[in-house]
Parts: C-alpha cells; sequence; structure tokens
C-alpha cells in the first residue's frame, strides 16, 4: 500500500516538476516570442528569415519600395521604463491628393511595422496618410531594460506617445486608430488609462485582440499547445493528458505574471476591462474564426464586454491573416468605418 501510494507521490511530484519546467518555457515564448527582433537603427529591420511573419508577402522583407511606396522617417521621443524613456521609429505614407484623415497603426507582439505594409496601399489610395511604428524592444525602436514584449503595459505608452505626436503634427486633422494584436489590446489600454489619446480618436480599428495576459497564457497552454501541437486535436489524448496540462497552465500564468509585474501588471487595466472605460470613442472589431493564437473567444468576449455594434468575425482567418484570408471584404468594413466616422 506504502508502495502504491509512494508511486503516485513520485508521479505527482514528475507531473510538477514537468509543468514547473514547461510552464517557463511556455512563458518564456509569450513574453519574448523566438522571432521578435530589435536591432539598431544603423542595421535597419531584421531581414532573417526566421523572424519574419510566414504569411507576409516576400515584398513585406524588402521594405515599401517593394510595394511601390515613398516612406518619411519619423523618431518620436518617449519616457518611462527603459532608462529614461526611448525613442520609437516609423514610417509616413503621404495620399496623392489632399489627405482626410490620419491612421495610426500598431503591429502585434514580435513583429514590427512591416506588419501594415500589404495594407497601406488600400488605405493610401482611399486618401489617409498612414503611420505605422514600432514598439519598443521592437523593430529599430529603441530597447528596454530587458529583451520581450509586456503584451500592452508598456505598448500603451508607447502608444499614447505615438497619438500625441501625431495630433500636434496634424492639428485639426481627423486620426483613426488601428491596433492587431498586442497593438489593438495597447490601443483599448490608452484609450481607456488616458484621456488624452481618447479624445484624440475619431474611431479605432481592433484585430484580434485578448480579453487579458491571464486569459491569453491560459489559451496558450490549452489551446495551442497541447489541443493543437501534441493531441493535435485526439480527443482522447487530450483529456489524458489534461492533469498535466492543467499544471503547466498554472505556472504558465504565475511567470508570465511574475515577469510582467515591474511593468504594472497590477495597476494597468486588462483590454476586457479597458474597454468599458472607452465611452466615446467609435470602435469596431474584427477577429479570425480560426485564430490558433487569440482564440475566437477573446473577440467575442471583448465585443460583448465593450457593447460593440461593428463586428466582423473572418471565417478561415488565422492570427492576423484577416486581410490575406479575405481582401475585399477587409478593405470594405474598415473603408465604411473609417469613412462614417471623420465626417
Amino acid at each position: 500500500m506504502l508502495g502504491l501510494e509512494g508511486f503516485f507521490a513520485g508521479l505527482a511530484g514528475l507531473a510538477g516538476l514537468a509543468g514547473l519546467v514547461l510552464g517557463r518555457a511556455v512563458a518564456s515564448i509569450l513574453t519574448c516570442p523566438p522571432f521578435i527582433a530589435c536591432c539598431p537603427p544603423r542595421e535597419g529591420l531584421s531581414l532573417d528569415p526566421r523572424k519574419l511573419a510566414p504569411y507576409w508577402p516576400e515584398a513585406t522583407a524588402i521594405g515599401p519600395k517593394a510595394y511601390e511606396l515613398e516612406a518619411e522617417d519619423i523618431e518620436v521621443k518617449v519616457g518611462g521604463e527603459g532608462g529614461e524613456g526611448g525613442c520609437l521609429r516609423g514610417w509616413l505614407f503621404k495620399p496623392d491628393n489632399a489627405p482626410k484623415a490620419v491612421i495610426l497603426m500598431a503591429h502585434g507582439a514580435g513583429r514590427d511595422r512591416r506588419s501594415w505594409l500589404r495594407m497601406i496601399p488600400f488605405l493610401k489610395q482611399a486618401g489617409y496618410i498612414c503611420i505605422a511604428f514600432d514598439f519598443r524592444n521592437h523593430g529599430i525602436s529603441d530597447p528596454l531594460d530587458k529583451p520581450g514584449c509586456t503584451l500592452g503595459l508598456v505598448e500603451s505608452k508607447d502608444f499614447g506617445a505615438m497619438c500625441k505626436y501625431v495630433k500636434a503634427r496634424f492639428a485639426g486633422m481627423r486620426i483613426v486608430l488601428m491596433g492587431t494584436s498586442t497593438g489593438a489590446v495597447s490601443c483599448v489600454i490608452s484609450m481607456a488609462t488616458d484621456p488624452q489619446v481618447a479624445d484624440i480618436a475619431s474611431c479605432a480599428i481592433l484585430e484580434n485582440p485578448f480579453m487579458s495576459i491571464e486569459e491569453l497564457s491560459r489559451d496558450m497552454v490549452s489551446n495551442l499547445i497541447f489541443q493543437k501541437l501534441i493531441c493535435r486535436d485526439f480527443v482522447l489524448a487530450y483529456w489524458f493528458l489534461y492533469p498535466l496540462m492543467v499544471v503547466v497552465r498554472f505556472f504558465t500564468v504565475f511567470q508570465v505574471k511574475s515577469s510582467l509585474r515591474p511593468y504594472g501588471l497590477a495597476e494597468i487595466p486588462s483590454c476586457v476591462d479597458a474597454i468599458k472605460l472607452v465611452k466615446k470613442v467609435p470602435l469596431m472589431l474584427m477577429h479570425g474564426e480560426e485564430d490558433r493564437i487569440v482564440p475566437l473567444r477573446h473577440g467575442v468576449e471583448v465585443a460583448r464586454v465593450g457593447r460593440l455594434q461593428d463586428v466582423w468575425f473572418c471565417a478561415r482567418s488565422d492570427h492576423c491573416q484577416l486581410w490575406d484570408t479575405d481582401a475585399k471584404e477587409y478593405e470594405t468594413r474598415v473603408l465604411t468605418f473609417i469613412a462614417k466616422h471623420i465626417r
């Protein structure tokens, strides 16, 4: 009997150790994706194929010239984390005719300003100034004290700094905010916590935002790691490994929270809480129905809590790939929404 108890105790210990190790690994992937790159400005944006999104067209890595776009390089100072703050860098694209409004575009975790290159041509053609920038620790913006992404905590402050730059430079013009994934979350948090940002925005478009860092961490373990990668939708294997998954999920959340606590995790609201505070800015939410990184339930819940009327769930679309899945519908919805709210 004691031998059997010892066996199960040892098994539980091994499961706990495995959960701790796997939890730390998953947390590291979440807060410092293997594809993230932060390069000195003199080196330029990374051309390492391992750092580029697999769904980006080949031209994206080359930059604006591959899309026959003329870009103005911009730099914006920002205070706060990372020594005495730092510098955000980006591109500014002007339409050929008199601009209707300015669109500020924020990328997702581990990516950079090039995330928007394939969409900028249709927005520029429609008469909009487009500004795509790199968050700190991304692209060629300045680094923080340690590498990685804070999943909206520091990024929301970067977003606010960019909004104020746009307002100062283009006084009197309508300003539209766009963000994808962490960029969308940063947009919501910035509007909710900084009244100036909320006053600046004429409207905002949110693509595949996540509810909270904790819920994203949980889903990364249960949905992507265990269900999609390990069990490959084999239900019996999923339930057999369920106890281990619970342990891994616990340690993942713990590690993510621990690493982000110095950046204000306890004080800064999650996206699903922050969106309740955005009262005056018209919002549109878009989410891919087949999103493996930020499952659809996140978009559904954010839209429900925010009582959003303009919502599009794109069939067959994975994470950050709505335009790639249905460019015509994407462009129609985006242009219609913007035109409605910049009058």
